[in-house]
């Protein structure tokens, strides 16, 4: 039914279980548009198009989010607030980071 579009954030979703969880979600049908949140804004959109053509819709985009930088996470929702998405219906929060040795701070 029209007006019922949502969108699904998905961070990680360049490889792993972040890009099985995207392609899922736009296979489930045309009521979501899914988002591809990643550092690599390049590999996002080669990925949202490889998504795109394996699952028919055409309705997933890549934006590019740095989850270390508060500076890119308020760009990408001020991004988000002034383009014309439909409104957010989930966030599948899959982004991590490993530290292999030592500590970190930022």
């Amino acid at each position: 039914m029209p007006g019922d579009e949502r969108t699904v954030i998905v961070t990680g979703a360049t490889r792993g279980l972040g890009r099985l969880a995207a392609a899922d979600i736009a296979a489930a049908g045309k009521q979501w548009q899914v988002v591809l949140a990643a550092r690599d804004v390049r590999r996002a959109e080669r990925v949202s198009t490889e998504i795109a053509a394996a699952t028919g819709n055409h309705d997933v985009a890549a934006a590019e989010l740095d989850l270390a930088s508060l500076g890119s996470v308020r760009r990408f929702a001020a991004e988000h607030i002034a383009g014309s998405h439909p409104p957010i219906g989930a966030i599948v929060c899959n982004a991590g980071i490993q530290i292999t040795s030592g500590r970190s701070e930022e």
